[in-house]
């Protein structure tokens, strides 16, 4: 084709660009965020090892759909720290119940996988159950099956961060949010 000819269509897709673009609606994206740290304890065992029960770090951050819905799916970034033993990382997704996320009594469910960075070298299936309360609280009940026979059980007592700040909406009658996320008002 000659550049005369495509001129007079490009300018129309030009104009049809502009108008689109000055005649859109406004946007909101809202999305649920989670930053987890908390601590605990494990049952270990390997293939060919004595059970060990190692002292837990768990740290965890993700993000998930709108909060104001009844059901929220997202997606995590898990680090478990295992003193002596090594670092899990694991990537799951989560589902969780309105009032976990808007910080007061819920649960969630994390299935996924994870990767162990010490020199065993471990992966396999990660999956957690977790129990939320008022102001961010956690009682997080993990397992992990994987290669070399690894099994681990443990349990992590923590705060979500994000839950007990932005997503504060379950305390509003005793502890209010100053500024709590647009669509969330007092529904827990």
């Amino acid at each position: 084709m000659s550049l005369p000819r495509i001129l007079p269509q490009l300018g129309c897709a030009l104009a049809c660009g502009c108008v689109s673009l000055t005649a859109a609606s406004r946007a909101r994206a809202d999305v649920t965020s989670w930053l987890y740290v908390g601590g605990g304890a494990a049952s270990s065992a390997m293939a060919g090892s004595a059970t060990e029960v190692p002292a837990v770090f768990a740290a965890e951050t993700g993000l998930g759909s709108p909060p104001e819905k009844d059901v929220i799916v997202g997606g995590l970034f898990k680090s478990l720290t295992y003193f002596g033993q090594g670092t899990d990382l694991g990537l799951v997704v989560r589902g969780a119940s309105g009032g976990f996320v808007r910080g007061g009594f819920g649960f969630a469910v994390d299935l996924g996988g994870y990767l162990r960075l010490s020199h065993q070298g471990t992966q396999g299936f990660l999956g957690s159950l977790v129990f939320g309360g008022p102001l961010g609280l956690q009682l997080v009940a993990t397992t992990e099956i994987g290669s070399s026979d690894v099994r681990i059980y443990g349990a992590t007592l923590g705060v979500d961060l994000l839950r007990l700040t932005v997503y504060r909406t379950a305390t509003q009658r005793y502890f209010p949010n100053p500024f709590p996320p647009a669509g969330l008002g007092w529904r827990q």
